[in-house]
């Protein structure tokens, strides 16, 4: 064993990643989600020591893009573990920000009790009165509820919309100031969040696919800095050889903006350059809402197979953050389905 990264230990990384349902992207960073669940596999925090709470009730909506009332958010992750649902040693000592373990556990459990398969729920719905009552039954005859089994990739993407017609739902807090980041664009369905890529060894899509032409520009959606610019397949290994690189590797640029309250909204398959190949901005830049970030990139070059599209993703929380469902913004923005 050498002190110095290798592939091993970043392939090692992303197999942790993937087996407890956070962000595969081989990268741990302090106060992540990755070195939170480490930690507590490592203390020891298994199922066997999560209490079974006395009641579960919520007081708003839980779920990707939802409202995710902190305290509804803890108290889902902490039932569903003691009915062996969430992980255990996430539930152990959870946080109280919606996360990809619990959306999978909310599938199952719905899956497993015969209700709607959404991966949401709200106060006095189906999922909620369910859950209450394994809760109460498993508390009052000290019962250990089953183990259930792993938890699969749901597909979520074929999930009923979670609201009335009429309604939108909220981004779980304002950004301030928001624009269209591109003028005219669409999502196919096969690019929506949390779609289920079969032959991806990422597993499910972390955000949304924005279809546009090469050359259309983009926008910053907030007001915010540039964290960063970079190449998004820097990091990644050929899908059918683990010791290449990724065959897209130094083909493409993404760009990542930072709102002042930690949310990151991120940009794949972006120029960030003018119409002349001028860079437009650097790492630590001072952006606002409607200023041009760059152009959509050319995929047909890269591969033919692909429709040119640009990869948007909205993340919230600690280190790399969590990846959120990005359609409620871009329902505000009126983007064509």
């Amino acid at each position: 064993m050498t002190p110095y990264p290798d592939r091993p230990l970043f392939e090692g990384i992303q197999r942790f990643q993937n087996d407890n349902g956070l962000a595969v992207d081989g990268v741990m960073e302090p106060g992540g989600e990755t070195e939170h669940a480490m930690r507590n596999l490592v203390s020891g925090s298994t199922d066997a020591g999560i209490p079974m709470p006395d009641g579960f009730s919520l007081s708003g909506r839980v779920g990707n893009g939802l409202e995710n009332p902190p305290g509804d958010v803890l108290k889902s992750k902490q039932a569903l573990g003691a009915l062996k649902y969430y992980p255990g040693h996430l539930a152990a000592d959870p946080t109280n920000i919606i996360d990809r373990p619990l959306t999978q556990a909310i599938y199952k459990f719905q899956k497993d009790h015969g209700l709607q398969q959404d991966g949401w729920m709200r106060p006095d719905g189906e999922t909620e009165a369910k859950i209450r009552e394994k809760v109460k039954t498993a508390k009052s005859e000290n019962f250990e509820y089953r183990v259930a089994d792993d938890i699969p990739n749901p597909e979520l993407a074929q999930r009923k919309e979670p609201t009335k017609k009429s309604e939108t739902p909220k981004p779980t807090s304002d950004p301030g100031q928001t624009v269209s980041p591109i003028d005219t664009f669409k999502i196919r369905k096969s690019g929506r969040f949390e779609a289920n890529r079969e032959k991806n060894p990422l597993g499910l899509h972390e955000g949304v696919d924005l279809d546009a032409a090469p050359g259309t520009p983009i926008q910053s959606p907030v007001n915010g800095t540039i964290e960063m610019i970079g190449d998004p397949y820097k990091h990644r290994t050929d899908p059918n050889d683990k010791t290449k690189p990724h065959p897209h590797a130094g083909k493409f640029e993404s760009v990542w903006i930072k709102t002042e309250d930690g949310r990151r909204f991120g940009f794949l398959y972006v120029a960030p350059e003018d119409p002349h190949g001028n860079r437009l901005f650097s790492a630590g830049d001072k952006v606002r809402a409607g200023d041009p970030i760059g152009a959509v990139q050319n995929w047909k070059a890269v591969d033919p197979r692909i429709v040119n599209h640009t990869h948007f993703e909205v993340r919230q929380g600690p280190g790399r953050g969590t990846p959120v469902d990005p359609e409620p913004w871009l329902k505000q923005w009126s983007v064509r389905d």
